[in-house]
């Protein structure tokens, strides 16, 4: 492979200095990859691109009129919306190909600390956010949810156990689903409109679960991510909240997490290793490319971002995928704050509630 040319100065942060590192390499004629390099650390993503594309371009919604088989319509645009989420969860729990089995009773619990960090954070920015919230974690920590509420923040159902979605029969996941839902409502004394896929897990082979979460009473799902890789992602799904009609009739509305262009390939921003590994002055320019559209720009977060006594906990997990766990997660509360700063932020429900009534969606 032969290297054409490494480019430290377009993708420099503030001052000069490289924030990202870019290399590109051409293995034969009318193809490139891009190696992208965050600062010393190496970020392993390997992009596909023609030559003559440029490197960023402002995203432009891709608007089709079906996801999959289902048919599906865009909600209009409304004002310029950020929403917080929180995927609540154990600094255990994963979906990571390398992971062993492991028992959650054998291992240090950190996700209340975590939590109530995060929560005095929100309080100091005046911010709401959604808490899409596991059920084991619901059912082992019984007074957490209802902190999370008396905080003043919607509760959103994260599934009953961190278990991807297309590797469960449709029969486990509606029972598992209907019984993480019925205990959040309990805990919270709030209605669960909303729900989120353990490492968004809802692709084109398990599509056949919003039918079921619409069956099952939820109203939305933020699910979908809007760029594959091995784990989850359905390239080219639209990239602001859509309304999805299922099989059986039924209505869901879903409201994807925000991607960067980069040539043609999609890249996440705003949440997980995008936010820790990719630099703040990209993630500044995604929102402004979500707000010059007037499209929802949604982050995601956990709790053990804002819990540094448990980042020495460690997963026995691959190279690759250990550092896909770990880059960066000192870094969230710094780049969180400042991408907060000046903006008003809220939950999914209030978003949504601003382009339809959830009580009225028709599930």
């Amino acid at each position: 492979m032969r290297t054409l040319r490494r480019n430290r100065n377009a993708l420099a942060g503030q001052g000069g200095a490289p924030a990202l590192v870019v290399r590109v390499f051409r293995e034969r004629p009318g193809r490139e990859e891009i190696e992208f390099l965050g600062g010393s650390a190496r970020t392993p993503l390997l992009l596909p691109r023609p030559p003559s594309t440029p490197l960023l371009f402002p995203m432009t919604e891709h608007r089709p009129d079906q996801l999959g088989d289902l048919t599906i319509e865009m909600l209009p645009a409304g004002e310029r919306t950020h929403a917080m989420t929180v995927d609540v969860e154990d600094w255990f729990h994963n979906n990571f190909r390398s992971a062993p089995k492991l028992d959650p009773q054998d291992l240090p619990r950190r996700v209340e600390e975590g939590v109530d960090r995060l929560l005095e954070f929100l309080a100091s920015m005046r911010a709401r956010a959604t808490f899409f919230v596991l059920g084991a974690v619901a059912s082992d920590h019984p007074t957490l949810v209802s902190r999370i509420v008396h905080a003043g923040h919607e509760i959103g159902c994260h599934g009953m156990h961190h278990d991807l979605v297309y590797g469960q029969s449709p029969e486990t996941f509606e029972r598992e689903m209907s019984h993480a839902r019925e205990l959040l409502r309990d805990q919270s004394g709030q209605p669960v409109y909303g729900f989120r896929a353990p490492s968004w897990s809802i692709t084109r082979r398990s599509l056949w679960a919003l039918d079921l979460l619409a069956r099952i009473g939820f109203r939305y799902d933020s699910s979908v991510f809007p760029a594959a890789n091995y784990l989850y992602g359905i390239n080219r799904a639209p990239t602001s909240p859509y309304r999805v009609t299922t099989p059986s009739g039924r209505t869901l509305i879903e409201v994807p997490p925000p991607i960067l262009a980069l040539g043609p390939i999609r890249i996440g921003v705003g949440g997980g290793l995008f936010l820790r590994a990719l630099p703040l002055w990209l993630q500044r320019r995604a929102m402004r490319n979500y707000a010059r559209r007037s499209a929802a720009f949604i982050t995601y977060l956990h709790p053990r971002d804002f819990d540094p006594d448990s980042h020495h906990l460690r997963l026995p997990l691959s190279t690759l995928e250990q550092l896909v766990h770990r880059f960066g997660i000192r870094s969230v509360p710094r780049k969180l704050e400042a991408l907060m700063r000046g903006e008003e932020w809220t939950s999914i429900a209030e978003l949504l509630e601003r382009m339809i009534p959830l009580a009225e969606a028709t599930p």
